[in-house]
C-alpha cells in the first residue's frame, strides 16, 4: 500500500511537488477475473479519454484473454485514436474462438501503451457483468505490476483487504475474486475475519492450494455457521493474505445463481494497523474546513433505499459522523449529528439507513425533488488520510441486490481550492434505466462555489458528440436519466455510451446507476 501523501506526490495531484526522479508511466494496465455462461457475459467498457484528459493523440491497447489456469487463448492489439465509447465482450471472443463449453472462467488483461506520460498506472476501465436481469459494474481493480519499482512502491506497507458487504441471505453467496500475478504461489491461503452487526469477529482460513501464474480464482466463502454468526443483518469481511506480484485489489459481491446475477464492488485496504504519522491528515484550519466530507446521491422514490456504510478498516482515530440532507438546488434541509461515532481504538461496522434517518423530511413531494446526503466527519485529532465507505442504493423488489460502491471521503487539502477544474467521466447503459448524478460539495464549512459543467455524450459508432451545459449550485446536484432523454438514448444506438464532464470547479464528483428492472442495482462512482 502507498500512503495517501505518496499517492499525491507520485501523480503530482493538487499541486504537490512530484517525487524527484519520478519515472514516467508509459504503460497502465488492468486485469479482471471473468465468467461467461448462459445469459451471462463479461464486458469491459472504456472510452478514449486519454485524448481529452492527457492530450495524447493515440494509445495502443493490448487485450489478452486467458483461461482459469492462465493459458493465453486470445490476443489483439487495438489503436485508440478517437474519443468514443468502446467495449470488449468476452462472450463474443469465445464465439470467435469456437469455445465449446457452457461455462468459461478466466481473466482478461488490458494493457495501455503510450509514448507520453499516462501518470496513473491503472487505466479507467469498467468491468461489467451483464445478463437479462442485471448489469453490474466496478472500475479497474487488480493489475499486474509494471516492474520491480512499481511493485516496491505498492508493497512497501503490507495490509489486508476489507471494506465490502456480506449478507446472510441463504439464496445468495458472498464471494471475492482475483487473478494471481506472474509468479506461482505455493499453498495459498486467505485468513478470513468476519465482522457482524454486534461488532463480534469470527475467524477461519480458506485454503486455496497452489496457484499458477495468472490463475483466476472465484471464492464463495460463507457457510451455514457463518450465516448464523451474522444473524439477520449484513456484515463485512477482512481478507488477510500473502499474495504477491500483483496489485491485490479484489472484486467482491454476491452471486444469485437462481437469477443469473453476480453483483460487483471492490475491496480496499485495511489500515487499522497503520498508525504512523503519514497515516493521518492534519486539518490546517478547523475554523474554515471540516475534517473530512463527502456527498452521495439518495434515492427516495418508490421502494428505493439508500444506506451509508462505515467499515472497520481505518487507522485508529476518535471520530463523529454527521449527515446533512441537501436538495438538488443546494438547500440544506435537514441535519442529524452524531449518527455514528468511533473511539480512538475502535474499528466498528455500521449501516445507516438514510431514508429512515430523514423519514420526517423525505420526500417533500415524491418525484419532484432530488437529494444528496453530505457526510461530515469530525475528528478529535488528525483524521485518517484514507477513509473508505460503502454506498448501498437498492430497490426492494425482485432479487433486491443493492449497489455496494466503495468510495472515499475528501480530506481538507487547501491546494484543492486553487485547482481550476475537474474532469469526470462515466459509462451509461441503454438496457433498462441508467442515471448519472453530479454533486457539488466541499470540505469548506461555508461553501458557496457553483459549478458550470459541459457534458459530452459519446457513442460507439459516432465520433462527434452531443453537448449539454448545466449549472450546479453549491451543495447541489444534477441528475440525468438516460431513459428519459430520447435524443441521447437514440444516439447511443442500443449500445453502452459514455459521458464526459468538464467542470470549472474541482469539487464536482460523479455517480452512475444501472437498473435492468429486476431489483439488481449496478453502480459506481465516476472516474
Amino acid at each position: 500500500m502507498k500512503t495517501y501523501q505518496s499517492h499525491l506526490k507520485t501523480t503530482g495531484a493538487h499541486g504537490t511537488l512530484p517525487i524527484p526522479n519520478r519515472k514516467p508511466v508509459l504503460k497502465s494496465s488492468a486485469i479482471f477475473p471473468c465468467i461467461v455462461r448462459d445469459d451471462l457475459d463479461t464486458r469491459i467498457l472504456y472510452m478514449g479519454y486519454w485524448l481529452i484528459k492527457r492530450n495524447i493523440p493515440e494509445v495502443s491497447l493490448l487485450k489478452t484473454l486467458r483461461d482459469d489456469s492462465g493459458n493465453i487463448l486470445f490476443r489483439e492489439l487495438q489503436v485508440i485514436g478517437d474519443v468514443r465509447a468502446y467495449q470488449v465482450s468476452v462472450a463474443d471472443i469465445l464465439r470467435e474462438l469456437q469455445y465449446q463449453s457452457t461455462l468459461f472462467v478466466g481473466s482478461i488483461e488490458l494493457e495501455i501503451f503510450s509514448t507520453r506520460d499516462l501518470v496513473f498506472p491503472y487505466p479507467a476501465f469498467v468491468l461489467n457483468y451483464v445478463s437479462e436481469t442485471a448489469s453490474t459494474v466496478v472500475h479497474t481493480t487488480g493489475r499486474i505490476y509494471n516492474d520491480l519499482e512499481d511493485l516496491k512502491e505498492n508493497e512497501d506497507i503490507k495490509v489486508a483487504e476489507a471494506g465490502f458487504d456480506i449478507t446472510p441471505r441463504k439464496d445468495v453467496d458472498p464471494y471475492f475474486a482475483f487473478v494471481n500475478g506472474t509468479v506461482p504461489t505455493v499453498d495459498a491461503r486467505i485468513r478470513l475475519e468476519l465482522v457482524n452487526a454486534a461488532q463480534q469477529r469470527r475467524k477461519k482460513t480458506l485454503e486455496l492450494g497452489d496457484l499458477g501464474a495468472y490463475q483466476s480464482c472465484y471464492v464463495r466463502f460463507l457457510d451455514d455457521e457463518d450465516r448464523a454468526f451474522l444473524g439477520e443483518s449484513k456484515g463485512t469481511a477482512i481478507l488477510h493474505h500473502d499474495l504477491k506480484g500483483f496489485f491485490p485489489r479484489f472484486i467482491a459481491g454476491h452471486i444469485l445463481d437462481s437469477a443469473n446475477v453476480i453483483s460487483l464492488t471492490h475491496t480496499f485496504y485495511d489500515t487499522t494497523g497503520h498508525r504512523s504519522e503519514d497515516a493521518y491528515w492534519h486539518n490546517s484550519d478547523k475554523s474554515r474546513f471540516e475534517d473530512s466530507a463527502i456527498a452521495f446521491p439518495v434515492r427516495i422514490d418508490g421502494d428505493w433505499y439508500t444506506e451509508f456504510v462505515v467499515y472497520p478498516n481505518h487507522s485508529p482515530a476518535a471520530m463523529h459522523f454527521d449527515i446533512v440532507l441537501c436538495t438538488s438546488d443546494g438547500r440544506r434541509v435537514a441535519r442529524v449529528d452524531n449518527i455514528f461515532a468511533v473511539g480512538p481504538e475502535d474499528a466498528r461496522l455500521a449501516h445507516v439507513d438514510i431514508n429512515a434517518l430523514f423519514s420526517d423530511v423525505l420526500p417533500v413531494q415524491e418525484g419532484e425533488q432530488r437529494y444528496c446526503a453530505l457526510v461530515i466527519v469530525r475528528a478529535e485529532g488528525p483524521i485518517p488520510a484514507r477513509l473508505k465507505f460503502g454506498l448501498n442504493i437498492g430497490e426492494r423488489k425482485g432479487a433486491d441486490i443493492s449497489s455496494n460502491i466503495c468510495f472515499n471521503a475528501r480530506v481538507p487539502d487547501p491546494a484543492m481550492l486553487s485547482k481550476p477544474f475537474a474532469f469526470r467521466w462515466a459509462p451509461l447503459e441503454t438496457r433498462g434505466s441508467s442515471t448519472l448524478v453530479l454533486t457539488n460539495h466541499s470540505f469548506e464549512r461555508n461553501y458557496q462555489r457553483p459549478a458550470n459543467v459541459k457534458l459530452q455524450f459519446w457513442s460507439q459508432d459516432s465520433v462527434p458528440s452531443i453537448e449539454r451545459q448545466v449549472r450546479i449550485a453549491a451543495d447541489g446536484s444534477y441528475w440525468f436519466s438516460l431513459d428519459q432523454d430520447e435524443e441521447i438514448r437514440s444516439f447511443f444506438a442500443g449500445g453502452p455510451g459514455w459521458v464526459t464532464c468538464e467542470c470549472d470547479n474541482p469539487f464536482v464528483s460523479g455517480w452512475y446507476l444501472m437498473d435492468a428492472g429486476a431489483g439488481v442495482i449496478g453502480a459506481d462512482h465516476a472516474f
